[in-house]
């Protein structure tokens, strides 16, 4: 696609169909946004199910983003945050998806002889910069900046030997869930965004895989082989069972894109290599231990017409619980360079793909 592409313009809908016999309809799919980059320019797709049409906003262009590759871009809710350090001042420029509102936040933490930034996250109403301070101490501070009169906030967190982050700090349920190696032992602190002081620590036996659980609770794979819930709001464990053939999934310590719904695990599924593919979008039912995957290429059996022939690479991928369905963003390996989104039903039978001129980074169903 061209970077001539208008900032707002409503494109005609390229939808390939489902054949005739198949019972599902394009009225069925649910409304989403695809933020995505093409050729250095980052956009957004809004794609309305029920008028069938998509918008396409030039995010670079609205938000003035000085670069063609963000050091960071971070999804919290509807809010996306592309972070860049200018000469060891960081900075964010934030939009929120639903109400598309934007703003930036300039220079709001510096790197120096006495402190260096470990990492940068949000919440719908906060920044937050995890920091070492003095360099080589061991402390890991935070910066807490609210989004609203960008006032400034230090508090200090924990002093660890080895203390190393184990994927990035996640917000849920009101709390930062801050997963790191303490000399050895991993564990997730539990830090209130509200009364900003750490309410617990969860130690844990082994590696943990930390996913977001719709129910408001944290769902924690422990050394493979336990799963337990964790309340955030009482601070105690509930539903802890022992595994008989240990998951796998893309990573270890918080893990952003997945989520669990009744019990079951939508993640992503490192694919073996070497392999075109990096990951498979996954399914793991709890209750039964059973695995499953969604290959993009083995899964289509409807003649999708320009889709037919073509390997499709997986970028991301979403599930809509409401309309149970799984949504992954993917482009194609050959010259012609399709890009867009699969539809998938919860039983992994391709309803529809849409057509989309970037590549995916994020998919949110509205």
């Amino acid at each position: 696609m061209k970077k001539t592409l208008s900032y707002l313009c409503v494109i005609c809908l390229f939808i390939w169909s489902c054949s005739s016999d198949s019972p599902e309809t394009t009225n069925s799919l649910p409304d989403f946004t695809v933020v995505g980059q093409n050729e250095g320019t980052f956009y957004q797709l809004n794609f309305d199910a029920f008028n069938k049409e998509t918008s396409v906003l030039n995010l670079t262009e609205e938000l003035g983003l000085p670069f063609s590759n963000a050091q960071d871009i971070v999804f919290s809710g509807p809010i996306v945050s592309f972070y860049s350090r200018e000469n060891s001042g960081f900075s964010a420029w934030q939009k929120n998806l639903t109400t598309r509102v934007s703003k930036k936040f300039e220079s709001y933490f510096e790197n120096n002889e006495s402190q260096f930034a470990v990492f940068s996250t949000h919440s719908p109403n906060q920044i937050f910069v995890g920091y070492e301070s003095p360099i080589g101490s061991g402390q890991l501070n935070m910066k807490i900046i609210n989004r609203a009169t960008e006032t400034a906030t230090d508090v200090f967190l924990i002093t660890a030997t080895m203390a190393s982050l184990v994927g990035r700090p996640m917000y849920h349920n009101g709390k930062l869930l801050i997963s790191y190696n303490d000399d050895g032992t991993y564990k997730t602190m539990v830090f209130n965004t509200q009364t900003q002081v750490v309410d617990a620590t969860i130690t844990y036996q082994g590696l943990p895989n930390v996913i977001r659980n719709t129910n408001g609770n944290l769902s924690v794979f422990d050394n493979g082989n336990t799963y337990f819930e964790y309340d955030l709001n009482a601070l105690v464990k509930l539903n802890t069972r022992s595994l008989g053939a240990a998951p796998v999934f893309l990573n270890f310590g918080n893990i952003e894109d997945s989520k669990v719904h009744n019990n079951i695990v939508y993640h992503k599924s490192p694919a073996a290599q070497p392999n075109f593919l990096n990951f498979y979008p996954g399914v793991y039912d709890i209750n039964t231990q059973d695995s499953n995957i969604i290959d993009v290429n083995q899964n289509i059996d409807i003649s999708f017409g320009p889709l037919e022939g073509t390997r499709f690479i997986p970028l991301t991928s979403v599930f809509d619980i409401v309309n149970e369905m799984y949504l992954v963003g993917f482009r194609s390996d050959n010259s012609d360079g399709v890009k867009g989104v699969m539809i998938f039903d919860r039983n992994r039978k391709l309803l529809n793909a849409i057509e989309v001129p970037f590549s995916p980074l994020k998919i949110i169903v509205n």
